[in-house]
């Protein structure tokens, strides 16, 4: 017993434990908010704010353009005075990014309009994923660098405020049920940017931005852009066939049910945040059976959880699930089976940044996200267990390739040295 106690103990100091610990809270309060907002808001409401997440998630992917892949690397291998200059060159390549993004939707509303959103709604999209982007930079920075406490004090104020303003604005305009959670998502990542800054500024000292970097931030770009374009596919693609094939209403079952089941990545994005410093600090020095041991230890780990919370989410409609938003228990585990593998997929993949393989690792993922979107339109009536089951495959095909392909490559780096 006491054996079990002192076991729990360290799993709680553990990094993995901190940032499970956050993430829980993180991941619990916009749950319960997304199940308040579902018993308010119809299905159709609902899967319309779903659309303009995805929206802000593209952007907000745009907004990082290469610097989101720079922040673990460059963090660990720059001085901190060229670690500032990248910061500062980073929000000039931002702000390049949305004012494109934003002269799009002006100038070619018509041609966007097969998105779901009228223009309206996809500009306040394209704001949120700008401010969210940010503040993600910042998020990364902080995970880099094992600072647990401000990322946990980053998070926790952005899933609070964000859910207490937004459910005070819906039920004060539920008549306006899309416009006011739209604007407490807007006001919440507003906040959120400020403290985010306010908290970075206490480690990186911003120095003027320089052309060259600016110039090197857009090369990590170009190389991470194909990954970038099958994470949009992947983020958006599903839901735009569910919304324009079958109905803002069933969309808005499985925005509901693929929520429910994201509570895993509490776990997993705790495994992911753990793992990401000490295996570039290991691949660094060479420390390869340390890097095998480490990431062997967090697959079990997530394989576990993972069962657990399967059982957790198909008994969760015996105590509520509200109407209008149910889906079948074979979409619900085949989620969950693909979350699973977005966790291996993540444990596997930091060789490909370390060693700058990213434009094979994007094209891969490219390759895979035009599969499962094809499969999506072409094949069979769009029926939600279908639209899981394409998901679970892409997910695991991604995971079988970067387990094979991380393997070997680690296997040649380890002869190399010998």
């Amino acid at each position: 017993m006491e054996n079990l106690i002192q076991l729990g103990r360290r799993l709680i100091k553990s990094p993995v434990g901190k940032y499970s610990a956050v993430n829980s809270v993180t991941k619990l309060i916009p749950f319960i908010v997304s199940v308040v907002l579902a018993s308010l808001m119809a299905p159709s409401q609902y899967g319309t704010v779903s659309l303009v997440i995805v929206a802000s998630s593209v952007v907000g992917s745009l907004t990082n353009y290469g610097f989101g892949v720079m922040v673990a690397r460059e963090s660990h291998l720059c001085s901190r005075q060229e670690f500032g200059e990248l910061m500062s060159s980073s929000w000039i390549v931002s702000i390049i990014m949305l004012t494109l993004v934003l002269s799009c939707v002006v100038f070619f509303e018509q041609s966007l309009s097969w998105i779901g959103l009228e223009q309206e709604l996809l500009v306040c999209g394209v704001v949120l994923g700008f401010l969210l982007g940010r503040v993600d930079l910042v998020s990364k920075y902080l995970v880099a660098q094992q600072k647990v406490r401000d990322f946990s004090v980053l998070e926790l104020y952005k899933a609070g405020a964000t859910a207490l303003i937004s459910v005070v604005l819906v039920c004060a305009f539920l008549e306006h049920a899309i416009s006011a959670r739209v604007t407490g998502l807007l006001i919440g990542a507003a906040i959120a940017l400020v403290l985010a800054y306010r908290i970075v500024r206490q480690r990186v000292f911003y120095h003027r931005p320089r052309i060259n970097l600016i110039h090197s931030i857009f090369s990590y770009g170009t190389k991470t852009l194909p990954q970038a374009v099958a994470n949009w596919m992947k983020i958006g693609a599903d839901k735009v066939v569910i919304g324009s094939l079958v109905g803002l209403d069933m969309l808005g079952a499985y925005s509901f049910t693929f929520l429910v089941c994201s509570l895993f990545m509490v776990f997993g994005s705790a495994l992911n945040n753990a793992y990401i410093g000490p295996c570039i600090l290991m691949y660094k020095a060479g420390d390869l059976e340390g890097v095998t041991n480490l990431r062997v230890r967090y697959v079990a780990s997530a394989t576990a959880l993972m069962v657990i919370c399967f059982l957790s989410v198909i008994f969760m409609p015996l105590v509520y699930w509200p109407d209008g938003y149910k889906t079948s228990v074979i979409v619900m585990g085949l989620l969950m089976l693909s979350f699973w593998a977005q966790v291996v997929y993540l444990l596997y993949n930091k060789y490909f940044f370390f060693s700058l393989k990213i434009v094979e690792l994007g094209f891969i993922n490219v390759l895979a996200a035009i599969t499962y979107v094809a499969f999506l339109v072409f094949f069979g009536g769009v029926t939600l267990e279908f639209v899981a089951l394409c998901f679970c495959v892409y997910n695991l095909v991604l995971a079988f390739y970067v387990v094979l392909r991380t393997s070997y490559l680690e296997k040649e780096l380890s002869m190399i040295d010998c």
